[in-house]
């Protein structure tokens, strides 16, 4: 329909861009959606009204037939685009890997590599074409330099212009000695690197388990635009270990890469130049252990190629027969160095306690010292009983302000044995006026989303980024709780339900300190709704607010008296981390992380850390528990963090639900719970209970003080109860054992 018309009515509608039925979607195949695409190219600078219509026609006076669902919708471009995001990968001195990304409707691309300082190809150069978004480029030289250009052939004849990748040097081939060899910008030792620089180098140690490393002896770049970026590994996707700019000496650095291999970036404008960098080489051995706990499916002790490595456990270890140190990792494998090859060490592996009836774990090690090659000791986990598990958890990446984006990360990891399959439900809090996730196959509904999992692997996670923005002020109010919860359902076993359900709860606030501390339970928790297994969850987040990056940083939190620090779990880290727990003392160890200054990147100046911990038994009905820490950026003072203070109550306070003077006992429970009005006062509710997908499985109304709804008959698992009356309605959750 042109502009102008009345979108309603459908007879402004005059034009049939398709038309599709039953013949045709049926020669398609046996699919449930299908893909199609209209062209709109001549409307182009045309402001229009589209339409769906379904036009139903039958023979027959019974209605019959199929349904159907119109899904993503879009309007995108139908042009031939130049090739976007390239970058390199997999690089040798022989060979390296090209990619690139299409945005346009190319589906074939053309290659062009010549030695640095040819000019550019012309519209009429003809390079190597491939179907693919990747293209592996053989038979360079070691140690020379490349220009590499890509463009897109349009399906419809003719070309896009030449785009061009960062100028790249292939690596020395091994066996070639460059250690302790000058390394400079291309102006040399004395002279100034030119304007428009932008070269990359990746270099790798000549001999296999050495690791290369850059020390600076000359740096003076203009500050904030010629920058020196340097990359942990074989290319620039790899991990950026930091950027340097202005005439400060970098720190020298050393690869952990698995490759031993920097790749270096240097990028300058066409303003002004200066003397630039002079580097020299360095060469080590990494004297060093690595841990490898893994799951030895068939009890011979020998890590096999289809043993997965073990997660869900934490090493003790001690230095030179000293007290043992506990060192617990959400990572799997413990990797660390020590130059010093006259210290001893000792190790032994616990799996965490909610696998100790599956899985037993029972190696030591005494007297072992770091060496090179990298002195690799295994633990195997031993199977008494076969299990899966899936858990669910979520962690706040920002926290929820009037009008702004709250976001939080849904995180589903398979701790089991087994590839696991099922849906994940989540339901948004109150006062959020849009949702979205980063994934393509969530189903966003009124009350959140949905989002199905299919073959999850062992020891696999999929991150889900939920960004909700709240409703601004009089809708909402400053410190009204905000609640997000989330459920999943398994497809088959499931033997762990506890971590089958993830909640977060904090205060709508007006702004917030970037370094601070959250529990996931709210400031307040129900006591009657805790169980003696249940644990605190906490988040410590960091942010660099200073003008230079963080080589190191430490989050060191020393645990309340009231908490259990000996069943202190770590589930999560914004970068590679290593706990470590000295008594109550946790130390988060962050090195070698280069974190950014906010002024240079917001996003890369931040960083986090979860983890959980039971309290201390004992506690009541006006315990209160606080939490707090200490941030340490290199070597400057600490910066101290908010203290949480959670605080068990008798009643939620309104602001959380607005029937929360219901008491549910005994959660969990086997064949009765009751729901009781501590007041005594009496009311009159309707009370529902659904399974983890939301399908009420129970239903009945409440009239008095208290009733009993009898749940024998139900199966095993994570249910939730929903009661509504005049008074407001509550949502709570129920395990039944």
């Amino acid at each position: 329909a042109p502009n102008g018309g009345s979108t309603s009515d459908p007879t402004a509608y005059t034009t049939t861009l398709a038309t599709y039925d039953d013949s045709t979607l049926q020669a398609m195949g046996a699919m449930n959606f299908y893909d199609f695409q209209v062209d709109l190219s001549m409307y182009a600078g045309q402001s229009i009204s589209i339409a769906f219509v379904r036009e139903f026609t039958q023979s027959s006076p019974t209605t019959t037939g199929n349904g159907y669902c119109l899904d993503d919708v879009r309007i995108t471009t139908n042009t031939c685009q130049e090739p976007t995001l390239m970058y390199f990968s997999q690089i040798t001195g022989n060979t390296m890997m090209v990619n690139w990304s299409e945005i346009g409707n190319a589906m074939q691309w053309e290659i062009h590599a010549a030695p640095c300082g040819t000019p550019p190809p012309a519209a009429s150069t003809a390079g190597v074409v491939t179907n693919s978004q990747s293209y592996v480029l053989s038979g360079l030289t070691p140690s020379a330099c490349y220009d590499v250009y890509v463009r897109s052939l349009c399906p419809n004849g003719g070309t896009t212009a030449w785009v061009g990748l960062p100028s790249i040097v292939t690596p020395l081939t091994p066996g070639i000695s460059f250690c302790g060899s000058l390394f400079t910008d291309n102006g040399g030792v004395n002279g100034n690197y030119a304007n428009n620089t932008d070269q990359t180098f990746t270099i790798c140690p000549p001999v296999g388990g050495q690791i290369v490393g850059i020390s600076f002896s000359q740096f003076n770049t203009e500050a904030g635009q010629d920058i020196f970026s340097v990359f942990n590994g074989l290319g620039i996707t790899s991990p950026l270990i930091g950027q340097f700019s202005g005439n400060t000496l970098p720190p020298t650095i050393f690869s952990t890469d698995i490759s031993g291999c920097l790749t270096i970036r240097f990028q300058s404008n066409g303003i002004v130049n200066s003397e630039g960098y002079v580097i020299t080489l360095l060469c080590a051995q990494g004297a060093s252990f690595k841990l490898v706990p893994f799951v030895d499916t068939n009890a011979d002790g020998i890590k096999n190629a289809s043993e997965i490595n073990f997660e869900s456990g934490n090493f003790m270890y001690s230095r030179n027969n000293g007290s043992p140190l506990p060192v617990i990792f959400n990572y799997g494998n413990f990797n660390f160095y020590d130059f010093n090859t006259a210290n001893t060490y000792s190790f032994s592996h616990q799996v965490n306690p909610e696998y100790a009836s599956f899985l037993s774990s029972t190696t030591t090690y005494t007297n072992q010292t770091a060496s090179t090659p990298t002195n690799t000791l295994f633990f195997p986990i031993t199977i008494t009983q076969p299990f899966s598990d899936v858990s669910v958890t979520l962690h706040p990446i920002t926290l929820p302000r009037p009008g702004f984006a709250y976001k939080l990360m849904l995180t589903l990891t398979n701790h089991g044995l087994n590839p696991l399959s099922g849906m994940l439900v989540f339901t948004k809090p109150s006062g959020v006026v849009s949702l979205s996730t980063n994934s393509l196959t969530s189903w966003i509904t009124s009350q959140g989303f949905t989002e199905s999992f299919t073959n999850l692997a062992p020891n696999s996670q999929m991150e889900i980024e939920i960004t909700m923005i709240m409703d601004v002020l009089p809708n909402v109010t400053l410190g009204q709780i905000v609640s997000s919860f989330t459920t999943l359902n398994v497809n088959g076993v499931d033997d762990v339900l506890q971590n089958n359900t993830a909640e977060f709860s904090t205060s709508l606030v007006g702004a917030y300190d970037p370094n601070y501390v959250v529990e996931h339970h709210g400031p307040e928790i129900l006591y009657s709704s805790f169980a003696p297994d249940d644990y605190l969850e906490y988040t410590l987040h960091f942010q660099n607010e200073g003008n230079f990056y963080a080589e190191n940083v430490r989050v060191v939190d020393e645990l309340s008296p009231l908490l259990n620090a000996q069943s202190v779990q770590f589930l999560q880290s914004s970068h590679p981390c290593q706990l470590k727990r000295n008594g109550s003392r946790l130390e988060f160890e962050f090195n070698q992380i280069f974190l950014q200054a906010k002024s240079v990147n917001e996003e890369a100046s931040k960083g986090y850390v979860v983890f959980k911990v039971k309290p201390q038994p004992g506690y009541q009905v006006g315990t209160q528990i606080p939490n707090g820490a200490a941030i340490y950026f290199d070597f400057n003072p600490p910066i101290y963090t908010n203290v949480f203070q959670t605080l068990f109550v008798n009643a939620l306070n309104t602001n959380t639900f607005s029937m929360a003077s219901l008491v549910l006992y005994p959660n969990p429970t086997s064949d009765v719970l009751y729901i009781e009005v501590p007041s005594g006062a009496a009311i009159k509710a309707k009370v529902e209970l659904c399974d983890s997908l939301g399908k009420v499985v129970y239903q009945t109304n409440m009239e008095g003080a208290q009733m009993a709804l009898p749940i024998q008959s139900l199966a095993k698992g994570v249910y939730f109860i929903r009661i509504q009356s005049a008074a407001g309605s509550l949502m709570k959750k129920v395990i039944k054992w």
